[in-house]
């Protein structure tokens, strides 16, 4: 429920306000409303929360904000706000961006308002004390300051607030609207409030320290409200508030008349069957003397309802304090059988049980009520509200298991559209947060599978996907989905559920996706999550549905990715490396297909395929092409020098078996040769290690340098490169094997029997000896063809 009330807005240094209509306040109003924070500078904190009477039935109800304050106005009795102050408990009422409606605030019971008082004096006893002392001063007239630790009024409990708000629900109708309120005040005016709760002394108030109070003395009320407190019965002040023409001078007497008051010894039997109309107005006259609510006279207002069924009966109770009330409703709700009330009735008696009272047994009634006469309209609105509200007796549980029942009921009466409605309903998500998702899964499989749309079971989903069990709510509709026959349904939930998981945080485990391991609808999961999910999460979605590394999903998974991700073959080969180390084994071998389709096109370096590649060759499976692959594909210093040369000597020692890849090797080699960003030395330094590799048995590091120097020269800085790498290796020891090989084996017939004139030119003839300079010149001077085969 909203109220609407007009806002004002007093900005205290520039001695103006605002309102959120014209005609809000009158001009003594407006005055009134500007002088309360007239003292301020810039340097001091904003008030707390107040109240000011303007007239009979109108209030300014304010807050202290940074630069003054914001009011509400009220003018007449507003619906559901016993008292004015009840809209601090509201912080929407003070904020800048709400209109003039707001929720009517939630009103709570004195013994919460206490508790939540307490840093204001430190103890239950000190407070209850104060409250008894603060009461007895205000009878008397006096204006009251509650002296209270600047850090408990200032702290985001508000103690201040909740202990003013107490009093005022102690206090009689017609002595609380009359008062003069803030919870809290810097610098109070001598006599601007009737009770004010401040850090320091005030002048012209009668201070009240809660850890210093005075005695007392006789005072009936204030003991009386100590006596109450200690004794831990709060909700008798509350009920002594209550009570009609309860005067300043009259309110102990009606504390006695509420308290000390003789039984009731009951209606004659007889009265109910001879003329119940009579038997009604007897309970009823009781009712309105202030008899108390024993346990007898409760089991009395119980029978005669059941027997009479007169609502005037539950109207006038509702008049009395939460405590009668919950005894009252309570007998009523144990009658057994428990009678089926006329829709009169049944209305009063909720008006009756207090709010976020007795709960549970009246959900229950509720339900009961649900199968009879009782209309069904009302019943089932009651029991929302019933679910709706926060008593902590009734439990998570017993709330989801009323709503399981209501929804199988209106499914019952072929009210499906309303059951699917309550289902998504703000009561739908309370009992989510209560105990989670697995109870609307069972109301859902519960619905005919004829009135369940697709839609509708999409928005289930979604629905769940946020609590806390949602992973097993899911796996139970999955598979109730495929008892009941519905398989393309349990798709449609596996693909929502994919579509779902893409916004949520990883679980550890999924209880869907075991559901799905190993099965046809694990593609499903795949396609989806393949399709859409970002870089760093799509491998771990896609592993809870797969058995092992090696599993085949994996490559449903890459072709689905590549499908939007892919626009040649080196980017889908690519692609592989999402989803490592989880799919290395499924899609190691795919990978050397999509390498081989790929390589005509790739030029070296290429970072992104030798970091693939270093990857891949991690796979115990792998062959060995992928070590070469990652050190020749890879840019100068990726890779640290001593796992180069470890590579180069595990590479060429073991090399592949299978001729194709043998020859992908040497193509690797070759495009290393024709890599941009390494310089003449550094590809001096390749060939050096290529000729001092391991020899297979086949001399495949051999052949690896003819390639390599081979495609040196068919770049177009070819001659002059392969005279750079002359230099470095004639400034070898005559005698080093490498220099050997390459004047004996690599050198004759490269240029065909005709050395370019730049790189015979490039070469320094004068830094060779003599045998070498001799050797280097009947070299260069031989032919062969490319393959390595000479011609003399």
């Amino acid at each position: 429920m909203a109220l609407t009330l007009p806002r004002v807005h007093v900005y205290a240094q520039k001695k103006l306000l605002t309102a959120s209509r014209r005609n809000v306040l009158t001009s003594e109003e407006e005055q009134l409303l500007l002088s309360v924070d007239a003292y301020r500078d810039d340097s001091e904190v904003p008030g707390g929360d107040r109240v000011i009477p303007l007239g009979p039935e109108r209030f300014a109800v304010g807050r202290g904000v940074a630069d003054g304050a914001v009011w509400r106005v009220i003018d007449g009795a507003a619906d559901g706000l016993s008292r004015p102050a009840w809209l601090w408990a509201s912080d929407a009422w003070f904020l800048d961006d709400v209109g003039e409606q707001a929720p009517l605030p939630r009103v709570l019971a004195l013994r919460e308002l206490l508790a939540r008082a307490l840093p204001l004096a430190g103890s239950a006893e000190l407070i209850h004390k104060t409250l008894g002392a603060a009461i007895g001063a205000l009878r008397r007239g006096e204006k009251v300051g509650i002296l209270a630790p600047s850090a408990a009024i200032r702290s985001p409990i508000h103690s201040g607030r909740w202990f003013a708000l107490g009093l005022t629900v102690c206090l009689p109708d017609d002595l609380a609207p009359t008062l003069r309120i803030s919870c809290w005040e810097p610098k109070p005016a001598p006599g601007a409030w009737d009770l004010v709760v401040v850090s320091e002394p005030a002048e012209g108030y009668t201070m009240l320290d809660p850890s210093n109070l005075p005695e007392m003395g006789d005072d009936p009320v204030a003991l009386f409200v100590i006596d109450r407190l200690s004794a831990d019965d709060p909700e008798t002040l509350e009920a002594s508030s209550e009570l009609p023409d309860v005067g300043l001078e009259m309110w102990t007497g009606a504390f006695e008349a509420a308290t000390f008051a003789g039984d009731f010894e009951g209606v004659d039997p007889e009265l109910y069957e001879s003329n119940p109309s009579l038997a009604a107005w007897v309970l009823i006259g009781k009712l309105d003397e202030g008899v108390p609510m024993t346990d007898s006279f409760a089991d009395e207002i119980a029978l005669a309802s059941s027997k009479v069924g007169d609502p005037r009966i539950w109207e006038v109770t509702a008049e009395r304090s939460t405590n009668e009330r919950i005894k009252a409703v309570s007998a009523y709700l144990s009658l057994e059988p428990l009678p089926t009330p006329s829709e009169e009735l049944l209305r009063a008696l909720a008006r009756a049980r207090p709010p976020a009272r007795v709960v549970a047994p009246w959900a229950h009634a509720l339900l009961t009520w649900m199968g009879t006469d009782a209309p069904s309209s009302v019943v089932e609105s009651l029991l929302l509200e019933a679910l709706a509200e926060d008593d902590p007796i009734f439990d998570p549980v017993s709330r989801a298991a009323v709503f399981s029942e209501l929804l199988v009921s209106l499914a019952e009466r072929d009210r499906v559209g309303e059951a699917l409605q309550q289902l998504f309903g703000p009561t739908a998500h309370n009992v989510l947060d209560a105990i989670g998702a697995g109870p609307l899964v069972v109301c859902w499989l519960g619905l005919s599978p004829s009135r369940r749309t697709l839609s509708a079971l999409q928005q289930l989903v979604d629905l769940i996907a946020g609590a806390p069990d949602a992973d097993k709510a899911a796996a139970r509709l999955y598979r109730g989905l495929l008892v009941q026959g519905l398989d393309k349904r349990a798709e449609m939930v596996v693909h929502q559920w994919a579509r779902s998981s893409l916004k949520l945080p990883l679980r550890a485990r999924d209880a869907l996706l075991e559901e799905l391991r190993g099965t046809d609808n694990a593609v499903e999961w795949v396609q989806v999550i393949a399709a859409d999910a970002p870089v760093e999460r799509v491998a771990s979605l896609i592993r809870g549905v797969t058995r092992s590394r090696a599993d085949q999903i994996w490559g449903v998974a890459l072709n689905e990715r590549a499908i939007t991700r892919a626009s040649n073959e080196r980017e889908r080969l690519l692609l592989i490396d999402e989803l490592l180390p989880d799919g290395d084994e499924a899609l190691e071998p795919e990978a050397r297909e999509l390498f081989a389709q790929a390589m005509p096109a790739i030029t070296f370096p290429d970072e992104g395929l030798a970091k693939l590649a270093a990857r891949l060759a991690e796979v115990h499976t792998a062959t060995p092409l992928w070590m070469w692959v990652a050190v020749t594909g890879a840019t100068p210093n990726l890779f640290p020098d001593d796992t180069v040369e470890a590579t180069i000597m595990a590479f060429c020692q073991a090399p592949p078996h299978i001729e194709l890849e043998r020859e992908a090797a040497l193509r690797c080699t070759a495009g290393l040769a024709h890599a941009n960003g390494w310089s003449p030395f550094e590809h001096a330094r390749w060939l050096v290690r290529l000729i001092m590799a391991p020899n297979d048995g086949r001399e495949f590091n051999l052949e690896q340098a003819e390639r390599f120097i081979f495609a040196l020269t068919q770049r177009g800085d070819g001659p002059e490169r392969v005279a750079e790498i002359t230099n470095a290796f004639v400034d070898m020891p005559p005698e080093h094997p490498a220099l050997l090989v390459f004047l004996h084996r690599l050198l004759p017939g490269l240029f065909g029997g005709k050395a370019p004139p730049i790189y015979i030119s490039r070469v320094d003839q004068r830094r060779m000896k003599r045998r070498i300079r001799t050797i280097w010149s009947e070299s260069i001077a031989m032919d062969r063809n490319p393959l390595g085969l000479y011609r003399r």
